[in-house]
């Protein structure tokens, strides 16, 4: 920890993290996620289902930069950890912070990973000011949580799908 306490300000505008093997991994992350200019983080193959709450944490404590791309690619994680992390990110958007500018993602990808009502509430509610593009590949997703997407992403220009099961829920 102290190594990376002595770490200076770093210029990185992109953090790409891939884990084959659990280890220390927000260990790593955290301190990372405080470079001002980041504005893009790629999470792939985490196997610890604790992540999510840490970098949720981080985000909240506004200690991290504001990201536009998010890319979640085969996590260990629940929808509200998801959820929780969307929420981080974003600003609510029910909130009337007239002097305040929105800020939230602009890009959301991701891939294998858990995306149900939770996230899909998360996303059109601290998301919809500035999500224009929005990727799912091999993704399982609601008919009315995929309706409710469409209808509370008004900014959104780019819709991708790759291997999109849309189920019917009784």
């Amino acid at each position: 920890k102290s190594s990376f306490e002595k770490m200076p300000e770093t210029r990185l505008r992109e953090l790409v993290f891939e884990f084959k093997e659990p280890i220390q991994e927000t260990h790593i992350l955290v301190p990372l996620l405080q470079c001002s200019p980041l504005k893009s983080l790629h999470l792939k193959n985490w196997y610890k289902e604790m992540i999510l709450k840490h970098l949720s944490y981080a985000f909240r404590s506004r200690r991290t930069p504001r990201l536009k791309a998010l890319r979640l690619q085969h996590l260990c994680n629940r929808d509200c950890d998801t959820a929780n992390l969307l929420r981080s990110i974003g600003s609510d958007n029910d909130k009337d912070d007239s002097d305040m500018e929105p800020f939230g993602l602009e890009t959301l990808e991701q891939k294998s990973c858990q995306f149900g009502q939770d996230s899909t509430l998360a996303l059109t509610k601290y998301h919809a000011r500035t999500l224009t593009t929005l990727k799912f590949t091999e993704s399982i997703v609601e008919l009315q949580q995929f309706a409710c997407l469409m209808s509370g992403l008004p900014r959104l220009l780019s819709f991708r799908v790759g291997k999109l099961y849309l189920l019917e829920t009784p």
